[in-house]
């Protein structure tokens, strides 16, 4: 494009045009013409940053329009850097940030900075206070990392690691507080008074008699009526009930069996007389002899027993208890 424009130039500026003159010679005629030449350069500004530990911030970066923007750190340890130009300080140092402006068709533009990451400062809390003699407190400081103490006069003030102050002596004296270093917030110190004194005597009170109480009347109690809650009724002795019955055994006896028709008899007087009674006329007698047998039996009454049907019971007292109405 540089030399296309190049040669028009040279082209108008070698050409005469020729222009006629009152004596009629041609003389020629010059002509002047400015072209600005194209540039293919991007621009880009950004300067140099500081930031604290911790912090973050955007680095503002001016550019060609369009132009593609890119970011990288020298140590990620102490700043890193994203896509957008975001940083942030990771810890106390410096860093170098190179940006690059990029675009098609243009030659690419690169800027390196230094970002210096710092940490922050801190503030510790703390005022100056009175303690009285041989009486502790707290100092109640408050910073954003450890705190350190000592006392200028530990005769009068002494304090420990905790910030527990203790009165020793009448009289005034300084406590210097450190708050600690960090990898975040630098190391700070503040100088409090603490001022001894004695505390003032407690004036005697004599005890205020306490006046006696007025009695007051009693009311009269209302009657309490007492009433017996029978639970259980008493039952009156009972005597055994029962029945007698008779004692015995079963019994036979003896007897003569007529071994013609069967008849017992009690005696042998009896059966022969039988015996004799029954001959035919023929002179036949076919109830002529006899055997022993057991007889009919029969009950024999020995006497008699008590069978118990309800047992005897001694009387029972009534419970129960009282109920007051």
């Amino acid at each position: 494009m540089k030399k296309r424009v190049k040669k028009i130039l040279a082209f108008i500026l070698a050409v005469g045009i020729v222009a006629p003159s009152q004596a009629g010679i041609v003389e020629p005629v010059s002509m002047v013409s400015t072209v600005e030449a194209a540039t293919n350069t991007l621009t880009l500004n950004v300067s140099n940053k500081n930031i604290y530990v911790g912090a973050s911030a955007k680095l503002n970066v001016k550019a060609t329009k369009g132009a593609k923007l890119s970011y990288k750190t020298s140590n990620k340890k102490i700043v890193t850097v994203d896509s957008k130009g975001n940083i942030k300080g990771r810890k106390a140092g410096t860093a170098k940030i190179t940006v690059t402006a990029s675009k098609a068709k243009r030659k690419s533009v690169k800027k390196v900075i230094t970002v210096k990451v710092v940490k922050q400062n801190q503030k510790i809390t703390a005022s100056n206070v009175s303690v009285y003699y041989k009486k502790g407190r707290s100092l109640g400081a408050k910073a954003k990392t450890g705190l350190t103490y000592k006392s200028s006069n530990s005769n009068v003030v002494s304090v420990n690691s905790k910030g527990y102050i203790l009165g020793k002596k009448v009289g005034t004296a300084k406590i210097y507080i450190t708050a600690k270093e960090s990898s975040v917030y630098k190391k700070t110190t503040k100088t409090v008074v603490v001022k001894v004194i004695k505390q003032a005597s407690t004036p005697v009170v004599k005890p205020t008699a306490t006046p006696k109480p007025t009695a007051k009347p009693t009311a009269t109690p209302k009657p309490v009526e007492k009433v017996w809650v029978v639970d259980v009724p008493a039952k009156p002795a009972q005597e055994e009930q029962g029945h007698w019955e008779e004692a015995g055994h079963w019994k036979s006896d003896w007897v003569y069996q007529c071994n013609g028709c069967g008849a017992q008899f009690a005696t042998t007087d009896a059966f022969w007389a039988h015996s004799d009674a029954n001959w035919d006329e023929d002179g036949n007698n076919y109830h002529g002899g006899y055997s022993m047998v057991s007889g009919e039996k029969y009950w024999v009454k020995d006497g008699e027993y008590w069978v118990v049907d309800v047992p005897a019971q001694a009387a029972q007292p009534e419970q129960g208890h009282w109920e007051y109405k």
